[in-house]
């Protein structure tokens, strides 16, 4: 028995659905604490199959008696959910059975009889199969057919998953606000989450230096499935007990199933139509039990849209003459509270050329432009700027004009100026640095005062409302992605001073700095402003929305797995659009949350774990290669030692794809790893030659180890014989084939009719035993033919019969001599079929598998001979088939042309005229 315990699961209104996955060769009989099973031996049965099994062993117990209902009982409830095992031909064959003990003669006694012997043959037909099958499965598991249960099929297809279930936190009630001082813990690990590519995905992962379990390697393998579950919710305290069947016990069940099937088959196969027994050596019989153990065997327009598109960017993009042939050294702007507008712009030109004046129109209008104090120069509407005609040479324009009827104004350049000097009374400016000079954008806005009594719905000044989102990653480094988001419609320029966070240090190169704050300006297009800031670690970290501040605020954290975070404050919320399920405030005004910050102590353990090996060798006469492919993890850089053989000579050593220098200390190779995921891959070779066992070097590791895959190439010139090592591997079925053709050899030998003698009958088995089953009976179908054809009853066939058969006869002397001429040239010239199969195997490339091992890798080995054993063995094989077919055609034409070959119509006699 087995104790499996679920804790700490929890589940949903459908229940909890768990997978048990089985090794090869194991059962399970039943399981007990769950609300329903599926593919267990117990829950296979249903009442239709109980009332089968009653009605069955019912009839066999009125027509033979008790002892053999006990034996029909056994065998049938034993084999009933077997794979391919017959069911319905048992009970069809007990009808003609007992009707015969009723009806003694007539047509209808005929008719039975005919029934009896077509079911029984179905019966053979179905049961031959079969019993190799389980035999086949007693001796090599890994072969077993793994749907053994109707209900288990479905299963089959969905590979279990080893890897326990994260514990996920619980989203918090939505609007849920309370402030309550208790404190809040959060397990560790959350995530980045999908599809943020602004932070560096490295910073999230484990400390470099930090010694934390990478736990056990999880077996990656999927077998026999058995799932079961529970209709309602699973206390933590559910305990299910599983009762299996090991491997040795099933081993016992299958022999046991099959004598007690080849009994009860044996058993009702002596019934007489009369309802007596035949003798124990009818030559029927015999000849059934010799059948179950014979060999087993599109075009594009031109031009384009995108390049029209293309072309008519090019045609209508702004020159690039004037950034070069001019230049704006200093603006002086004078803005009023009356919209009055004032420049005084000092312009250098190299050539000839358009300049365009700072300030996009028609946010302002100009009155009046003078070059020099001369008016009238030559100007241009165009690109929303307003454009002036200039010789080579420094230029004084004065420019005058009107803003449109606004609070904010967003003064922006097509040529930006190198110094700006602003006199705005009354209104509030922003984008100018302290040594003059200006941003992309220089922002005013227009500080009103509210008249008392005054409406607030009156006011034209109203303000554009944006978020600010910051969020903070906890990680190896400790940083803050901030982002200003405009809610309101665009169309209108925004500029704000946003506080930083304690402790942050803006690292972006764009933002404006000015005492704790950074400023914020947003065209009246632009959507939104991001900067990226470190923080230094602290233990504590507040966030705070002000009451006054004129946006809104929401605050995300994702935690590295370095650190363990608890808070007090504001709820947070889990959105259920984010996979990572990541805290998320949103605050009002004055609101506030504090946030815990504590490492947590590393516990002893490993911190190296590999996850999957694969070690193949290939043998060569006198030297072999070897490989080995190491897939780890660890969490902490450190010598990854690796034990070879002695005499191993490393001719290659790759980590991550990267070949690296050897380097050997006390006859391990020393291999540095880093924290993550890695591949290592070494080549060595070995002077060893090849002997009747050989196999895998043993190879030792620093830690134990999962998914092993375990690769044996044999060269052509070796037979294999057997194979030994993990249980998932090749399978040598050619000695379970040879020893069932060897017992068939047996009855046959011991037949009354048989044309050959037992010892014949074993030699020839040999050779039959590297051609297909239906090539083998053919041979055999011969030689029986033959006995058949000298007998009495084979010469009273009427003549159209006889030379049918005859016709039929030569055409089955020939398909016997061409298996013969095949089984001679196959084991002359070609190569021995030993039938390996199992876990991918084929005769030169045997493979294994082994879910978990120890420091020490398993060593699988194959006994294996020179190929020249087996075709001497095939050569005086054949040379005694060649002795012996010269005898057999000798009979063989002798049964042939007993009496006559063919038959004649005979010709009517002339009877001459009488003589008148």
């Amino acid at each position: 028995t087995k104790q499996l315990s679920a804790t700490g699961w929890r589940t949903n209104a459908d229940g909890l659905t768990t997978t048990l996955n089985l090794p090869p060769g194991w059962r399970l009989f039943a399981l007990f604490g769950a609300d329903w099973v599926r593919g267990d031996w117990l829950t296979a049965w249903s009442l239709l199959d109980l009332f089968l099994l009653l009605i069955f062993s019912l009839a066999v117990f009125r027509l033979f008696g008790f002892g053999p209902a006990v034996l029909a009982f056994i065998a049938f409830a034993l084999s009933y959910h077997e794979p391919s095992a017959p069911k319905f031909l048992w009970l069809l064959l007990l009808i003609p059975l007992a009707l015969l003990r009723a009806v003694k003669s007539g047509w209808p006694h005929r008719l039975l009889v005919a029934f009896q012997w077509i079911v029984a043959g179905l019966l053979l037909l179905a049961l031959a199969p079969f019993v190799a099958t389980q035999i086949q499965q007693a001796i090599y598991p890994q072969l077993e057919n793994r749907s053994s249960f109707p209900s288990e099929s479905i299963q089959q297809t969905a590979e279990m998953s080893n890897e326990p279930e994260s514990a996920m936190p619980m989203a918090a009630p939505m609007g849920s606000r309370s402030e309550s001082a208790k404190i809040k813990t959060f397990s560790g690990g959350w995530g980045k989450s999908a599809g943020d590519s602004a932070a560096d995905k490295s910073n999230m992962l484990y400390d470099a230096n930090a010694r934390i379990q990478t736990g056990p390697a999880v077996p990656e393998w999927s077998w026999r499935s058995v799932s079961y579950g529970w209709n309602g919710p699973v206390q933590a305290s559910q305990r299910v007990q599983a009762v299996l069947i090991p491997i040795t016990i099933e081993r016992v069940l299958t022999v046991l199933r099959v004598a007690l099937l080849l009994t009860l088959a044996w058993l009702l196969l002596r019934v007489r139509p009369d309802g007596t027994w035949f003798k124990t050596r009818n030559g029927a019989i015999m000849s059934a039990i010799a059948f179950l153990l014979l060999p087993l065997s599109a075009s594009a327009q031109f031009p384009d849209q995108g390049m029209l598109e293309t072309l008519r960017e090019r045609l209508t993009k702004t020159s690039d003459a004037y950034p070069m042939a001019a230049d704006i050294p200093m603006v002086s702007l004078t803005l009023d509270a009356e919209r009055n507008l004032a420049m005084d712009v000092e312009i250098h030109t190299s050539i000839e050329t358009a300049v365009p004046l700072p300030g996009r129109l028609p946010a302002w209008s100009p009155v009046r432009v003078t070059v020099a104090g001369q008016p009238n120069p030559a100007i241009r509407r165009q690109d929303g700027f307003l454009w002036i005609v200039l010789p080579a040479g420094v230029h004084q324009v004065k420019v005058e004009g009107l803003l449109a009827g606004v609070t904010e104004w967003e003064w922006t350049f097509l040529l930006k100026p190198h110094f700006v000097k602003i006199s705005a009374p009354g209104w509030a400016v922003s984008g100018v640095k302290p040594d003059g000079m200006p941003d992309q954008q220089v922002f005013f806005v227009l500080q009103q005062k509210t008249e008392a009594g005054s409406a607030s719905y009156d006011r034209q000044d109203f303000q554009s409302v944006v978020v600010v989102e910051r969020r903070l990653e906890l990680g190896l480094v400790w940083q803050v992605n901030s982002r200003v988001r405009r809610l309101s419609p665009p169309g209108k320029a925004i500029s704000l001073r946003i506080p930083l966070l304690p402790g942050e240090n803006v690292l972006s190169a764009n933002a404006v700095l000015d005492g704790g704050t950074i400023e914020v300006r947003l065209g009246a297009q632009d959507s939104d402003f991001a900067w990226s800031s470190e923080m230094s670690v602290a233990t504590e970290v507040e966030l705070h929305a002000r009451r006054g501040d004129s946006w809104v605020e929401r605050w995300s954290l994702a935690a590295s797995p370095v650190w363990n975070v608890s808070f007090t404050g504001l709820q947070p919320v889990f959105e259920p659009a984010n996979p990572e399920l990541l805290p998320v405030w949103t605050p009002w005004p004055g609101e506030a949350v504090t946030l815990f910050v504590s490492r947590p102590e590393a516990i002893p353990g490993a911190t190296i774990t590999v996850s999957k090996v694969s070690h193949e060798t290939s043998l060569g006469n006198r030297q072999r290669t070897s490989r080995l492919d190491l897939t780890l993890r660890c969490t902490l850089g450190e010598d990854f030692p690796i034990k070879l053989p002695e005499e191993a000579e490393v001719t290659s050593l790759e980590y991550n794809d990267q070949p690296i220098p050897v380097r050997k200390d006390a006859g391990k190779i020393i291999v540095p790893v880093r924290p993550g995921d890695q591949r290592i891959s070494i080549a060595w070779t070995s002077d060893r030659r090849l002997n009747f066992r050989s196999g895998t070097e043993k190879v030792e590791l620093p830690v134990p180890s999962a998914n092993i895959s375990t690769t044996v190439t044999v060269p052509s010139g070796r037979w294999v014989l057997w194979t030994s090592g993990p249980l998932r591997g090749p399978a040598v079925r050619f000695w379970v084939i040879l020893t069932c053709s060897l017992l068939a050899a047996v009855i046959l030998g011991r037949l009354k009719s048989s044309p050959l003698r037992t010892h014949e009958w074993l030699v020839l088995s040999l050779g039959l035993t590297q051609v297909p089953l239906p090539a083998a009976l053919i041979v055999v179908g011969w030689l029986f033919f033959l006995v058949w054809r000298g007998r009495p009853s084979y010469n009273a066939l009427p003549n159209w019969g006889f030379n049918i058969l005859q016709v039929g006869l030569i055409l089955l002397t020939v398909a016997a001599m061409i298996v013969f001429v095949a089984v001679v040239g196959e084991g002359l010239l070609g190569n021995p079929e030993m039938f390996i199969i199992g876990n991918g195997s084929t005769p030169r490339s045997l493979q294994w598998f082994q879910p978990r091992s120890d420091d020490a890798l398993p060593s699988p080995s194959c006994l294996s001979v020179s190929i020249w054993w087996y075709r001497i063995l095939m050569l005086l094989w054949a040379l005694w088939l060649a002795a012996s077919l010269i005898r057999w055609l000798r009979w063989a034409w002798h049964q042939f042309s007993a009496q006559t070959s063919f038959r004649m119509k005979p010709k009517a006699k002339v009877t001459p005229p009488p003589i008148s």
